[in-house]
């Protein structure tokens, strides 16, 4: 992955997209500890790393594979 797309913040539809999971199982999974943590990118606004998710959608496969 480029370092400009590494770097990219993905707001919550495109999270939602990614990992195939719903607002809901998202957040949960953030209280939970097994989802990337958001940035604030504002005072209402969050977002993640597009490496952050990358990284947890590999560990995912690595699970799996285990």
């Amino acid at each position: 992955m480029d370092p400009i797309e590494a770097n990219r913040l993905v707001r919550l539809p495109e999270v939602i997209r990614l990992s195939g999971m719903s607002r809901a199982t998202i957040y949960r999974h953030m209280e939970e500890g097994t989802f990337p943590k958001p940035k604030r990118v504002g005072v209402k606004m969050i977002a993640w790393k597009m490496s952050d998710l990358i990284n947890w959608i590999d560990g995912l496969e690595e699970a799996q594979n285990a």
